[in-house]
């Protein structure tokens, strides 16, 4: 759309809050900034990080530039500049001959552009340093806090000079990890990083122990709330908000909801929508909560164009006050509108065909049996793969029934073999174990099993522990799994009581590995409890599986 416009002009609708004009910018004079940065440091990995500040640099500054129609040569100087600050901070670790004679002085920082790089890198040093293991924060302050050479530190801590450079390396990699984002790429836009670090400040909820939370969540409230008025900065902020009610002790309280509720309508972010509405919800009782969806919620969603949002008012609405009440029709009517407004990847699109069945089956084979007895669900829960790891992200439950003669969470298979942070398995060697935030541990306790199921018996398999402290105790989950076919069977103990779960029968259409997944894959459970006193069936079906890369 901007490629045939002028720097000046690109930097104009810059400045105006085109920031796809300022993407032109960075793919017109990419090549040139980073060349100019390796003129300088002489490694590639290092010019880039160069060019990055460079870029960032500039867009946070473009008010500045007097001479819009100068954007490259200024730009190219800032990077040469970001280069050789590079190496002044980091002359331990690339060789001086590699400089080609450049002044390395204070000189340098002359320009208001030069002066802000500097105190910017400084700031973001001394807000990480902190988060650093003892012995590297000692050799980053002395270096560059302090000003002393490799030689003096390493007579300093009583260390060989190897031993000092390769803790500055790790500690600048530290670093670095901690600042941007994993999946950060040097040309992007400050708005594309600050989103990049809101969504990974989203994957705390992976973590059982939140410790550490609070730093990273003020660092990118902070980034947020400083971004260009827009509808993406209220999305993101709405996100960052709402994980901090939950996992900042002391935060939740009516200003803060406000703010959420605020940000979430601007920023149209459907998800803390739908975690307003259940807490509004959820502070009200009886036919109220009807009226209040009907009357104030489903308008004010349809006005603000809300559809998951809605889609959920609706589905409450179909199970909660209609099918529970026995008006299955009105209880239809509404699920088919949530349905409408859903795809394939949205939980409720499959719980709201669920409802109807499970219904079914209670009012007709089950109508005369005390609701103690008997037990039926659908769980919709999705995994996602996070740096190439399968990990556990939610699921969502309808059911009916209450029954109390077995332990019912051990029918939750997946979410137990993923307590350990969401994890299934790791790569570990015999015995080890992967220690997760909360104590919680995923142990390969053994490889080449022998198992035998109803669906077979399995030889090669191996088995992975997972041993979580719960405030009733010590449980235990042990999954073995046999490769291209997934659990053929799990253990699990809580509180003295063992249930066991076997594969019956499986469908493996695709995928490979220990869990493999592809749509339309089924595994089904039987347990070891004599049928006519406990008859459960467990069936586990793969609906949609798409790889987001």
């Amino acid at each position: 759309m901007y490629g045939n416009q002028t720097d000046e002009t690109l930097v104009l609708l810059t400045l105006s809050g085109e920031q796809k004009a300022y993407e032109v910018l960075v793919t017109r004079h990419q090549s040139s900034v980073i060349a100019v940065a390796n003129s300088v440091v002489k490694n590639q990995f290092m010019a880039e990080d160069s060019a990055q500040d460079a870029f960032v640099t500039a867009w946070m500054k473009l008010n500045t530039l007097g001479e819009p129609s100068k954007f490259g040569s200024w730009v190219r100087k800032i990077a040469k500049n970001c280069a050789l600050n590079t190496v002044r901070r980091y002359r331990g670790i690339v060789p001086l001959d590699q400089l080609e004679n450049y002044e390395m002085t204070d000189a340098q920082f002359i320009n208001p552009e030069e002066k802000y790089v500097a105190s910017e890198e400084n700031n973001e040093v001394r807000n990480s340093l902190e988060r650093l293991p003892e012995k590297v924060k000692r050799v980053i302050q002395l270096y560059y806090f302090e000003g002393l050479s490799i030689l003096e530190i390493a007579s300093k801590m009583s260390i060989s000079e190897g031993t000092v450079k390769w803790q500055l390396n790790d500690g600048r990699k530290r670093m670095r990890k901690e600042l941007c984002a994993m999946n950060e790429k040097w040309n992007d836009t400050l708005v594309e990083k600050v989103m990049k670090k809101v969504e990974e400040l989203k994957l705390w909820r992976l973590k059982n122990n939140k410790d550490g939370f609070e730093i990273v969540y003020k660092d990118v409230l902070k980034e947020v709330e400083n971004l260009p008025e827009s509808k993406g900065k209220y999305h993101a902020l709405a996100d960052v908000l709402h994980s901090g009610w939950w996992w900042l002790p002391g935060t939740k309280n009516d200003e803060l909801f406000e703010k959420i509720k605020e940000s979430a309508i601007k920023g149209k972010n459907e998800e803390v929508m739908e975690f307003i509405l259940a807490r509004e919800k959820s502070q009200i009782y009886g036919n109220v909560r009807e009226k209040l969806i009907l009357e104030k919620n489903i308008p004010m969603l349809e006005k603000h164009g809300f559809k998951k949002a809605l889609a959920t008012e609706y589905y409450t609405l179909g199970m909660l006050y209609y099918y529970e009440i026995g008006n299955y029709e009105k209880g239809e009517e509404a699920l088919s509108k949530a349905k409408a407004l859903l795809t394939q990847t949205d939980e409720k699109y499959y719980l709201s065909s669920c409802i109807k069945p499970i219904y079914d089956i209670k009012n007709t084979e089950l109508k005369n049996k005390d609701e103690k007895n008997f037990g039926l669900g659908t769980t919709i829960e999705k995994y996602r793969y996070i740096n190439g790891e399968l990990r556990f992200w939610n699921n969502d439950t309808v059911d009916a029934g209450y029954i109390l003669s077995f332990d019912v969470t051990a029918n939750n298979i997946y979410r137990n073999a993923s307590f350990c942070d969401g994890y299934f398995f790791k790569e570990l060697r015999l015995g080890e174990s992967y220690i997760g935030t909360d104590k919680t541990t995923l142990t390969l306790e053994s490889e080449g099993d022998t198992v035998q199921t109803p669906a077979g018996v399995f030889e090669g398999c191996v088995a992975y522990v997972t041993k979580q402290l719960t405030e009733q105790g010590v449980r235990t989950c042990k999954n073995y799994y046999k490769d291209g076919i997934g659990i053929v069977k799990c253990v699990s103990n809580c509180d003295g009581l063992t249930e066991e779960r076997y594969l019956k029968s499986y469908k493996i259409n695709d995928g490979k590995g220990l869990l493999p997944l592809a749509r339309g894959n089924k595994w089904e459970y039987v347990t070891s409890y004599n049928p006519l006193y406990l008859d459960i069936k467990l069936i586990i079906v793969l609906n949609i599986w798409t790889l987001i890369q």
